[in-house]
């Protein structure tokens, strides 16, 4: 490795004081344990080394390709569920013109009239469950938004050389 300053190769691991001073100002400053700290022997400039990022990187991307597979699954699931209700639909206008019919008897007006009902009733649940997914999905798409910035943010601070 070499300084990001000077390009000096020689390098003394040190440790950071919590307490710095930026602008004039004391900054209390917390860094993890799994950070490394090197002082440049050429020009004294700190260089911090997370030998914990692939790991939180990686840690990361899974957490958005989870995000990202759970909010596919749920947006087939609303599509399924809207396909489902535009059958239901044509069924209950189907049921419709056969009870405009004349030449049915009253026992099957009753029969269309009751399954027009349930169909109805099928109609008004997945619509209830359809509201349900759109609050899912809503939630999964800030989790997924959540996930992706992190990713970015990680992915920022990795630089690759020439």
């Amino acid at each position: 490795m070499k300084c990001t300053q000077c390009g000096c190769k020689k390098f003394i691991k040190t440790s950071f004081s919590h307490l710095i001073n930026v602008g004039g100002w004391d900054v209390r400053c917390y860094i993890s344990e799994t950070v490394n700290v090197f002082a440049c022997l050429g020009c004294g400039h700190l260089e911090f080394f997370d030998k914990e990022m692939p790991n939180k990187l990686a840690q990361a991307e899974m957490t958005f390709k989870k995000c990202d597979d759970e909010l596919n699954s749920l947006m087939q699931e609303k599509n399924s569920q809207d396909n489902t209700i535009k059958e239901l639909t044509e069924k209950q206008k189907r049921i419709e013109e056969e009870l405009k019919n004349l030449d049915i008897t009253v026992r099957e007006q009753n029969e269309l009239t009751e399954k027009h009902k349930q169909i109805n009733n099928e109609i008004d649940d997945l619509v209830y469950k359809k509201r349900n997914i759109d609050r899912i999905i809503e939630q999964a798409t800030k989790n997924r938004e959540k996930a992706n910035a992190e990713v970015q943010k990680l992915r920022s601070l990795c630089i690759e050389e020439d």
